[in-house]
């Protein structure tokens, strides 16, 4: 039972962690790509 709920939670917190990380890099790599030129 507390697999379940552990699965349950990881699935629903790693799509938002991994959308954050996403969002961050690539206003990152917009920063450098501005800087750049």
């Amino acid at each position: 039972m507390k697999k379940l709920i552990a699965f349950i939670l990881v699935c629903a917190i790693l799509p938002r962690v991994l959308t954050i990380n996403f969002t961050v890099n690539n206003h990152i790599n917009v920063h450098h790509k501005g800087e750049k030129s």
